[in-house]
């Protein structure tokens, strides 16, 4: 290891700690006017400001239920444990949910779950939407091994407590308290440049989820009990939603013995 990248790695180590260093002198000459630790301070200081206002504009929400001084303290401990790995600020925040799960706090999770799924459907790519001609000549053969593809800004989620609802209440400048479970699943999806949130039935979410993961139409269905006699209403649905970009399909032959 060259000097130099001993010195880059100290100057990153210094940067992470929340209290100022006391090895500044090691990485900073100093001038007339700052201490090699007040010139480190400025670094570390803006460091910290740019990355917790970046995780607050990401997580509104949850900085709102709870508290700021809670949040920035959260802020510590996420980055001390998931430390940005490259320059861009953008995918910062992508392991919070996953952070305040091992950290134990269910509501917390879905709430950092829900904002992080606007936040990915947002930047998701686009897909072209259905042609409804592709499906109108499809034989009933045909449907079992049919695979969907959906639209990539699709996110599903399967919460445990009604934090779509803590979001909404917070863009529209309610106070925020502590809830109680209600579970629920969800859909949010981008349209037209606009974010949305859909409600779904528990046994919609798990044919949807097993067909966003490439299985079958049938085999989607086998996941739930209704599936069947309520799959045209669902698909109807999804195709006006614009969920559905397009529809491949194969016949499924059942082998006989």
């Amino acid at each position: 290891m060259t000097r130099l990248h001993e010195l880059q790695q100290s100057f990153a180590h210094a940067l992470f700690k929340r209290e100022p260093t006391t090895t500044a002198a090691v990485i900073a000459t100093g001038s007339p006017r700052l201490s090699p630790l007040q010139q480190l301070e400025v670094y570390r200081e803006q460091f910290w400001w740019r990355h917790v206002g970046c995780l607050k504009d990401d997580y509104p929400t949850l900085s709102a239920l709870i508290g700021q001084d809670a949040f920035e303290e959260l802020c510590v401990r996420y980055l001390a444990a998931w430390p940005p790995k490259d320059f861009l600020l953008r995918d910062l925040g992508k392991n919070l949910a996953e952070h305040l799960r091992a950290e134990g706090d269910r509501l917390l999770v879905d709430v950092a779950s829900v904002e992080w799924a606007f936040v990915d459907a947002f930047d998701a790519a686009d897909a072209p939407p259905l042609d409804p001609a592709t499906i109108a000549e499809a034989s009933a053969d045909a449907w079992p091994g049919a695979r969907l593809s959906l639209q990539p800004s699709l996110v599903l989620l399967d919460l445990q407590f009604p934090a779509d609802e803590l979001r909404m209440k917070h863009r529209a400048g309610e106070s925020l308290s502590r809830v109680d479970a209600s579970p629920r699943a969800l859909a949010i999806y981008r349209r037209d440049l606009l974010l949305y949130s859909e409600p779904l039935e528990p046994s919609a979410h798990l044919v949807l989820a097993a067909l966003m993961h490439g299985e079958t139409l049938a085999s989607a269905c086998q996941r739930a009990a209704d599936a069947e006699e309520n799959l045209g209403g669902w698909f109807a649905r999804w195709a006006a939603l614009g969920w559905i970009s397009r529809v491949d399909f194969s016949i499924v032959r059942l082998e006989v013995r």
